[in-house]
């Protein structure tokens, strides 16, 4: 039984997941991925599986990490100092 399924060969990925990640990064990662599940008319289960397969992290993981990398730069631009206006707004 494992020899019959270890030589089945992979199965091809049936979604480019490249442009769907150009819309996360354009939108920072807010957008719905289920709009976008629907968009591109796959199931939940296609999508997250080659998304993970093709980026290396499941697609909600991603979408929060550019908010955050997107929090992170906006913090950077600004010219005050974080900690002193926590400190003073409590």
């Amino acid at each position: 039984l494992l020899d019959h399924f270890s030589s089945k060969p992979e199965k091809k990925v049936s979604l480019d997941v490249k442009p769907i990640v150009d819309q996360i990064l354009a939108n920072n990662g807010n957008l719905v991925l289920e709009d976008l599940i629907e968009q591109y008319g796959v199931n939940t289960r296609t999508f997250q599986k080659n998304f993970l397969q093709q980026v290396g992290i499941p697609p909600k993981l991603f979408c929060r990490i550019m908010r955050f990398n997107s929090l992170l730069i906006a913090i950077n631009s600004l010219k005050w100092d974080i900690l002193s206006r926590a400190v003073e707004f409590g």
